[in-house]
């Protein structure tokens, strides 16, 4: 493929529906502020032409790829508050990008505030135990899967599927992390694959890991995303971090607003 950089790196992103290309083209921005790297991205087959004719007006280099196969049994009883977990399950097909040699996969609710470029020189699943140091969080030691390094090889996104009926009968709803975190199981004793947690901070999180560890990658959580905020749902936003004293959050949150104009 011709997008591949002749050292076989990027970041990655995917774009499952239309409606997140203004967070993958925010992504971009924010990469090309601060990062050698490009990014990549995977998206679903069956978007609008024009989210594909928008990734090229960007000159983001993207492939496309089919759904991972649905099976309605494992879902049948998903929470409809988070039935948007299961389209998640596309993002298992960043393995199957073997004409990378290595990639960084990044959510594309994520904000890059400072150079990542260092993550690939990380081992093959190193990833964040995000937010685990923030109070009352002491319980978690399993992946997220919002920023991982990953070395693409063939056969491996058969064997994921396959562990999605287990993880189905533990849980009512779950997506692509719960499936990354049963198929490796072992994960949380591999301290080597470890990353620091300012790899992966949520925006809530954001004061507490500034003066804990700092802030690299800035993670919008939820449902709802910034760019899909009216002016006035964006106002309320910045409110909020008035009452909360946040003004740090307030420079983000109009760093973000600043690359959604531009974009």
């Amino acid at each position: 493929m011709s997008n591949v950089p002749d050292n076989g790196e990027a970041f990655v992103t995917t774009l499952i529906t239309d409606d997140y290309l203004p967070g993958v083209l925010i992504l971009n921005r924010s990469i090309l502020d601060t990062c050698s790297h490009s990014l990549f991205v995977l998206a679903a087959r069956g978007l609008a032409e024009e989210t594909y004719e928008a990734l090229r007006g960007s000159g983001i280099p993207f492939c496309v790829a089919d759904s991972i196969p649905a099976n309605s049994d494992l879902f049948a009883e998903s929470d409809p508050a988070y039935s948007h977990w299961t389209k998640t399950l596309f993002k298992l097909r960043i393995f199957e990008l073997t004409q990378f040699r290595k990639i960084v996969f990044i959510d594309c609710d994520i904000m890059v505030l400072v150079s990542i470029d260092d993550l690939f020189d990380c081992p093959d699943m190193s990833a964040a135990v995000a937010g685990g140091s923030f109070p009352g969080n002491e319980s978690w030691r399993d992946l997220s899967s919002g920023v991982m390094v990953i070395e693409p090889r063939a056969g491996i996104v058969e064997e994921l599927i396959a562990a999605a009926p287990a993880v189905a009968a533990e849980k009512q709803t779950f997506g692509d992390q719960d499936v990354f975190i049963k198929y490796f199981s072992d994960w949380p004793l591999d301290e080597r694959l470890h990353l620091p947690e300012s790899y992966n901070v949520f925006f809530d999180h954001y004061r507490f890991y500034l003066k804990h560890g700092g802030v690299k990658v800035l993670h919008f959580i939820g449902r709802v995303k910034p760019w899909m905020l009216t002016r006035a749902a964006f106002l309320v936003q910045l409110v909020r971090c008035v009452v909360k004293n946040n003004s740090r959050g307030i420079r983000m949150l109009l760093r973000y607003r600043r690359y959604q104009r531009d974009v």
